[in-house]
């Protein structure tokens, strides 16, 4: 169904509308904390990092990867996916990446694991779009068109991360950040939200430059 309004400038309303639905778009509904397991390890500033992360399926590993990747690297930092190093039927134990991350040498690994992973069928009730179409031969009249869409069913994630970090060589984390992110409409949303999670908690404690 479709109603028009005309009037000459846009309402103040209208403008408020927009910004506030735009705004409940861009929220995003994570949480995250760290701990550190030993303390000498603060401030370490890791500079080749290698990227793990624990999945059954090659090619979400390759994408968190991946992302993890991009966000961590910049002008003084170097990190790569491991998935692009490794075979990835091969076992993910402390041999394995070790032998992966001494090869690039690394000096730590990042390593992710899934925590918890809810998934609820919601029903996403019909929302109101307003276009605006100025009027033709005019400079200030518009029309203001709404188009109301119909409910659907839709799936939510909730996805709960832990990653730590260890030096290369080593078996031990020296550091863990858990990562949650809610209510993320598909698999796509909840890498690119959470590797970027992780990757800001992990410059901002200090272990990557």
């Amino acid at each position: 169904m479709s109603k028009a309004c005309k009037n000459y400038l846009a309402p103040r309303s209208y403008l408020f509308l927009l910004v506030a639905v735009i705004a409940a778009g861009c929220a995003s509904n994570t949480s995250v904390h760290s701990n550190w397991h030993d303390n000498s390890a603060r401030g370490a500033r890791f500079e080749r990092v290698l990227v793990v992360a624990v999945a059954d399926n090659a090619d979400r590993r390759l994408s968190f990867e991946d992302a993890v990747a991009f966000d961590l690297t910049n002008a003084t930092t170097r990190a790569w996916a491991s998935a692009r190093l490794m075979d990835t039927a091969t076992e993910i134990n402390a041999e394995t990446i070790n032998t992966v991350a001494e090869r690039q040498d690394a000096d730590a690994i990042v390593i992710t694991r899934v925590k918890s992973l809810d998934v609820q069928a919601v029903e996403v009730q019909g929302r109101t779009d307003i276009h605006q179409r100025r009027q033709q031969g005019t400079l200030f009249r518009y029309d203001y068109i709404e188009r109301e869409e119909e409910a659907y069913i839709t799936s939510e994630y909730t996805t709960s991360l832990t990653t730590d970090v260890i030096r290369t060589g080593g078996e031990e984390p020296i550091y863990t950040v858990v990562a949650t992110a809610a209510k993320q409409e598909t698999l796509t949303d909840v890498i690119d939200v959470l590797s970027d999670v992780v990757a800001e908690r992990l410059r901002h404690d200090g272990l990557i430059r």
